[in-house]
């Protein structure tokens, strides 16, 4: 239940430092900064974007199936990719961790 709860605070979290980041308006350094990236460079920034942001959804999924207690493999693998979940100061990929640690002790809890 820990695991569950760690996982699914750890998607909540990063969900508002996204909504938090993209909410805020640019300065115009930000801005001239971004208009001088390369191609290759612009798709690292929005690939590891995507990246945290399907992460968080991951991380809620892999909660609740760690709440349920079903499909302790799903629940690992949503855990190891809730880590890229940055969130707050790094916060939500430590809530990751926990959760995957506390997740692989508890696999005679699973169903399956």
């Amino acid at each position: 239940m820990v695991a569950g709860i760690c996982l699914l605070l750890a998607g909540f979290i990063g969900i508002a430092y996204s909504m938090t980041v993209l909410s805020a308006p640019l300065s115009q350094e930000e801005i001239d900064a971004y208009q001088n990236l390369t191609a290759t460079d612009r798709f690292i920034v929005t690939a590891s974007g995507l990246a945290t942001i399907y992460s968080q959804a991951v991380a809620i999924l892999g909660g609740i199936l760690a709440l349920q207690r079903r499909s302790w493999t799903l629940a690992i693998v949503c855990g190891v990719i809730s880590l890229l979940a940055i969130g707050f100061y790094g916060v939500s990929s430590l809530l990751g961790l926990v959760g995957l640690v506390i997740l692989a002790l508890a696999r005679s809890e699973f169903t399956s």
